[in-house]
């Protein structure tokens, strides 16, 4: 489903990741594991198309998953990340956020697929809150269904 052969990409001379290998079948679990600073998050955004590669192959499903510089909007519509950090709009509704997402569909199925996400993360109580009266942990159960949302494949 996911294959990258022979990735390569680099920060000018400061960090190089080379001769990256994966590949990933539909319904495996896969983690990256590795310090702090070695790519791991670099490798994530490369797979997902935020990032240009210098060399190598990346394909979802036997297609090319291009970078930035091939694409009007960086990344691939089936691949979504969930990062670290705190991405939520700060002044909209828990709703509202995860609603974003879905916002070229249809009112009744943003209502339908955020209210199934967060029945499934214990988060419907959130609903009408604000990003930053959450907790940390909320947060991140949040950005999870978010990320879910559009049901991505990867």
């Amino acid at each position: 489903m996911l294959e990258a052969k022979d990735l390569a990409f680099s920060y000018a001379d400061v960090f190089n990741l080379t001769d990256l290998n994966l590949k990933v079948d539909k319904g495996q679990i896969v983690g990256l594991i590795g310090q702090s600073g070695s790519g791991k998050s670099t490798f994530l955004r490369l797979l997902a198309g935020l990032l240009n590669k210098n060399t190598g192959t990346i394909t979802l499903d036997d297609v090319p998953v291009l970078g930035p510089s091939h694409k009007l909007v960086p990344g691939h519509p089936k691949i979504k990340l969930m990062t670290q950090s705190n991405t939520l709009f700060p002044n909209i509704s828990i709703f509202e956020n995860i609603a974003y997402e879905l916002r070229t569909f249809s009112k009744e199925y943003q209502t339908t697929r955020v209210t199934h996400l967060c029945k499934h993360f214990k988060i419907v109580d959130l609903l009408q809150k604000q990003a930053r009266e959450l907790s940390g942990g909320e947060i991140q159960r949040v950005m999870l269904a978010k990320a879910l949302a559009e049901a991505p494949e990867v």
